[in-house]
């Protein structure tokens, strides 16, 4: 009985023991976790100008955030750490046996130099800016990523110095094994602080890189969004379609209906929305809180975005994808201007149409060459082919009446494709194919005589999709024209307009036929 009180104490000490040793390790790394969470999360947030404290994120929140910061360390010291190990029981093998010595002092002096110069780099990158010394070979970007990984340098100077005494005996008297000590601790504090600093660096680089790529995708998730609230937002100009209440009634709940918003961050009853055509410039991102004012309904549309793609067919006249509109057959039709409409927009008092006419796809023994010269020529020579997406093609030519002061004669064409992804993937590969053109003379048969045609300037924008030719053809006096192509939808308005004098530009003319979609599209929603 009398050994228990001293039993007692020796076991608590040894419990406090193995206690201090796993809780100390655990604190370290979760601080750290938390730290590199915060900084990358932070990071990810600012990019769309949002402050992560006001989501109210929580300590587990940003440890857990910070597994594809931490992971990435870890797995690269793991990967470094075998690699000095292995390097040092090769050491070892080598040194017992005798063999490879002078390999292994040249090795040490490299490994030496090679720590002193990355370490005075280093240096120069941290205390440069005090007395005056740069790195002028290296952009700021570039000196932010350097100076910690020249740190590092620290770590090869140790391994160059214990290779270098590696060969000498174990029982050598060392005076100065104080002072090794003293520069090893110094020199572990050194890589220990070069890697946090690098960690941090990681860290944010990985919070921006996943704020763009988040913004990239918003357009494509196919997550969409319908917040109904009885505030009425302030979205004039923005990527976001507000429907204003339906009722009269002054006494009935306004409820505003906003669409083509994207949720970024759900935490608790706190949702971050953004436009799914979200841009860097001018973007928004708006907090809401889920209560009994706000109703927000998730729907997932399965593979919308791939079918409308998300090129300037689509974007640059609808906020998002699920409100963009389709026109099939008779209404591809309707989309051709008619004979007054043209006639004022080119300035020709007396214009006469001849019979429309509608075109189907190549066979398909027939390869299409709508994105070759002769197709930038005259592009009836050969219609696309049926797997581009393409269903027809409606055709209305006109010229001017007999007797008229000017020579003119326009085409319009306008195309149904499947889609509209396959619509801006057939006016890319046109543009492309086209611009190939530029100052060469292609020369087509026609029944009555062959014509050549001269290629002038080739434009051809992607962010803006519009492909836009000059030409001049053979004849008495030569004709000049001028063919523009732009997509809406999954329709192609492609016109050319041609005559004697000054050419006249056929955007203004594809510009009022996608105008006439547009205004279809206003009367739908």
């Amino acid at each position: 009985m009398s050994d228990e009180p001293e039993a007692l104490p020796q076991a608590v000490n040894r419990w406090l023991g193995i206690v201090g040793l796993v809780v100390a390790p655990t604190t370290l790394v979760t601080s750290l976790c938390y730290y590199f969470g915060y900084v990358s999360t932070r990071k990810n947030m600012l990019w769309f100008g949002i402050d992560p404290d006001a989501i109210g994120y929580s300590t587990s929140d940003y440890v857990t955030k910070s597994v594809s910061v931490v992971f990435a360390l870890a797995l690269g010291l793991l990967a470094v750490s075998a690699t000095l190990l292995l390097a040092g029981l090769y050491l070892r093998r080598s040194t017992r046996t005798g063999r490879r010595a002078r390999l292994i002092r040249w090795a040490a002096w490299i490994l030496i130099a090679v720590g002193a110069s990355a370490t005075v780099v280093g240096l120069v990158g941290v205390f440069g800016g005090l007395v005056g010394l740069e790195l002028p070979w290296l952009t700021p970007e570039q000196k932010r990523a350097v100076t910690p990984l020249a740190l590092g340098g620290a770590a090869s100077l140790l391994l160059g110095f214990w290779t270098l005494r590696a060969p000498s005996s174990s029982d050598s008297r060392r005076p100065l094994v104080t002072v090794e000590r003293a520069l090893v601790v110094i020199a572990v504090a050194v890589v220990v602080a070069a890697l946090f600093w690098a960690t941090n660096i990681f860290a944010t680089t990985v919070g921006e890189s996943d704020g763009k790529n988040t913004a990239a995708a918003l357009w494509s998730n196919e997550n969409t969004l319908v917040l109904d609230t009885t505030e009425r937002l302030n979205v004039e100009g923005l990527p976001i379609k507000e429907t204003p209440p339906d009722s009269a009634d002054p006494a009935a709940v306004k409820t505003f209906r906003y669409q083509c918003f994207r949720a970024l961050v759900v935490h608790g009853d706190r949702w971050v929305l953004v436009p799914a055509h979200w841009t860097p410039n001018g973007g928004i991102a708006m907090i809401v809180t889920a209560n009994s004012a706000n109703h927000i309904m998730v729907k997932r549309v399965m593979g919308l975005a791939k079918i409308t793609g998300r090129a300037p067919n689509v974007w640059k006249y609808w906020p998002c994808p699920e409100l963009v509109r389709t026109q099939k057959g008779p209404e591809v039709a309707g989309l051709l201007l008619g004979v007054e409409e043209v006639r004022d927009i080119l300035g020709i008092p007396a214009m006469v149409a001849d019979k429309d006419h509608t075109q189907g796809p190549a066979g398909d023994d027939t390869a299409t060459s709508f994105e070759s010269c002769p197709g930038a020529a005259d592009s009836l020579t050969q219609p696309p082919h049926r797997d581009s997406g393409f269903v027809a093609r409606h055709v209305r030519a006109m010229t001017a009446a007999a007797g008229s002061s000017q020579k003119r004669w326009v085409e319009q064409d306008v195309l149904e494709f499947d889609n509209p992804d396959k619509a801006a993937q057939f006016v890319n590969k046109v543009g492309k194919g086209w611009r190939h053109c530029a100052h060469t003379t292609v020369k087509l048969d026609y029944p009555d005589r062959a014509k050549q045609w001269t290629f002038g300037d080739v434009s051809y924008s992607e962010d803006d999709g519009i492909v836009v030719v000059s030409s001049t053809v053979s004849g008495e006096p030569p004709d000049v024209c001028s063919h523009a192509l732009a997509a809406k939808s999954n329709v192609v308005a492609e016109v050319q307009v041609c005559g004697s004098g000054e050419a006249t530009p056929a955007t203004a003319v594809v510009n009022d036929i996608l105008n006439k979609f547009q205004l279809w599209d206003e009367k739908r929603r």
